[in-house]
């Protein structure tokens, strides 16, 4: 996965470790490849992101989108008012794949309320009130949300494993701990994780580094704080770590974060 500045940010293979929901506006320049098709994001669009994604990202000089993000546990609860709008259902089998939409004057005014309400934070069931989740259930309008979140491969191993560092990230996780929490063995974990082509330590970077740059991207948060939340007790090891992954320091990226809030 690499970012880097000329006129843009760009990310490959980025992961997400929730769901997502993106606000584009004027000047907000962006474009996402996912299945190895390239989408050119127009302004005034909200696009939905499915928690262990895999995209790549461009993002223009001028503004940053705005982020909300979803636990997969007020997602299944926007799962049960969709899947029992059936009008919707209909309306959505022709474009199963979607997870683009205009955003019409609504989507904005809701969307920037729950922004407003949580600003940088997970919304999770314990947070949200009936309103704010059928504020959620608009927003996914015009998304099969049955076909992204139910529909799916069967889970990785790799994935079950990512989920259990994302559950606790400032924890030293370890390979002993991990296959413990899956009720395997080390060697059967690791022989697991080989044929999926990834091991232990790639899936803690991964997780740590796609963390730490929706905090760098999306929060005012010191390196420091964003070193520690990923993971990271010394600091200077999480720059190093960082600029390795990325090709970049995060200072650098902060520092046109913090520009683009301002313009």
């Amino acid at each position: 996965m690499n970012a880097y500045i000329d006129n843009t940010l760009k990310f490959k293979n980025i992961i997400f470790s929730n769901h997502i929901l993106l606000l584009i506006r004027k000047d907000c320049e962006i474009s996402i490849t996912k299945d190895n098709v390239k989408y050119q994001i127009d302004n005034d669009s909200i696009v939905f992101i499915k928690k262990n994604s895999a995209l790549d990202i461009i993002l223009g000089k001028n503004k940053m989108p705005e982020f909300i993000f979803l636990s997969h546990e007020v997602m299944m609860e926007v799962l049960k008012i969709t899947i029992n709008n059936k009008k919707e259902e209909v309306t959505q089998d022709n474009n199963k794949d979607s997870f683009i939409k205009q955003a019409n004057h609504e989507d904005i005014l809701f969307f920037n309320r729950l922004k407003n309400k949580f600003n940088d934070e997970v919304i999770t069931n314990n947070k949200t009130s009936l309103s704010q989740i059928l504020k959620i259930a608009y927003l996914l309008l015009n998304f099969d949300i049955p076909n992204l979140i139910l529909k799916s491969k069967p889970e990785l191993t790799s994935v079950k494993v990512k989920d259990i560092i994302i559950s606790d990230l400032q924890h030293s996780w370890s390979l002993k701990e991990i296959s413990s929490k899956l009720f395997i063995s080390e060697s059967s974990l690791r022989k697991k994780l080989e044929a999926e082509k990834t091991n232990f330590m790639t899936l803690l970077t991964t997780v740590r580094m796609a963390h730490a740059m929706n905090l760098l991207a999306t929060t005012n948060l010191t390196i420091g704080q964003i070193s520690s939340l990923s993971g990271y007790k010394n600091t200077s090891y999480f720059i190093k770590k960082f600029k390795k992954y990325y090709k970049s320091s995060p200072k650098k990226l902060k520092c046109l974060n913090y520009r683009d809030k301002i313009i």
